[in-house]
């Protein structure tokens, strides 16, 4: 709440932002502050798995959106690994101009979603970056993803940035524009 007009502003000035969920994410604590940011309102966590099972699998993405072109010609069977148990359902929308669906579960589930606001975009990621909800974070895909996800959004994904150290816990301060 208290960061959410810093983030709109610094989106709309051209910023990217990506926004992950989890355990402690409410739709109404989001959906309210954030609401003008996100591709569509949080709906409920949709659970696809016990805790041990595989989850639901991720299809295959489209290689002509920029996002995923490195993947063309090796890696993009890697994305099947991933495996969901649990995802945020979103509100029904309609992929657009202004918002589109880039990733989804086999069964069709939006798992990354975008959304131009202003000069920037949103990237809404429905699931988890650990281990909480997917296997994400132990697939081949990860790294790179991430690393795609950064860069398509306009930061710096190579390592050419100010370096911060920090040890696991402790809060970190990240002045914003």
């Amino acid at each position: 709440g208290p960061l959410a007009t810093a983030l709109s502003d610094f989106v709309r000035r051209g910023g990217g932002l990506v926004i992950a969920v989890g355990n402690n994410v409410t739709a109404e604590r989001y959906n309210g502050p954030l609401g003008g940011l996100l591709p569509a309102p949080l709906r409920e966590p949709r659970a696809f798995a016990a805790p041990g099972e595989a989850g639901e699998s991720t299809a295959l993405p489209d290689t002509s959106l920029s996002l995923f072109q490195p993947f063309t010609r090796g890696g993009r069977a890697g994305f099947a690994n991933v495996r969901w148990r649990r995802l945020f359902t979103l509100a029904p929308y309609e992929d657009t101009d202004q918002v589109r669906t880039l990733l989804r579960t086999e069964g069709g589930v939006p798992v990354l979603v975008e959304r131009k606001v202003g000069a920037g975009r949103v990237m809404l990621l429905t699931g988890t970056v650990d281990l909480g909800w997917s296997d994400l974070p132990l697939q081949s895909v990860f790294m790179p993803f991430v690393q795609r996800l950064v860069a398509e959004l306009g930061g710096e994904a190579g390592g050419g940035g100010e370096r911060r150290s920090a040890t696991v816990g402790d809060p970190v301060q990240i002045p914003l524009p």
